[in-house]
């Protein structure tokens, strides 16, 4: 017994301590693994293939501002309604 460094009994402790702590890991592993995916997933990562191309960027641009000239025109045409609602 004094040259044995642990008890039999503690080793299956042990060895039950370490599957224990390596499912404990896993775990983890699988959690973070899953919040990384969900994470590329949403914005801004999903912006990654428009920012690193310029082109990509170019034509974005021209859409949101024809999007915003569009909301624009929309909001002189209720706005000058609202006036005439006014008088």
């Amino acid at each position: 017994m004094v040259t044995e460094p642990l008890l039999p009994d503690e080793k299956a402790d042990a060895i039950s301590q370490l599957i224990t702590e390596k499912e404990r890991l896993s775990n983890l592993l699988t959690s973070v693994n899953d919040r990384i995916a969900e994470i590329k997933s949403e914005y801004p990562f999903t912006m990654k293939s428009l920012i690193q191309c310029p082109e990509k960027t170019e034509r974005r641009k021209a859409e949101l501002n024809e999007r915003i000239n569009h909301l624009n025109e929309v909001v002189a045409a209720y706005t000058i309604r609202i006036e005439e609602m006014l008088k």
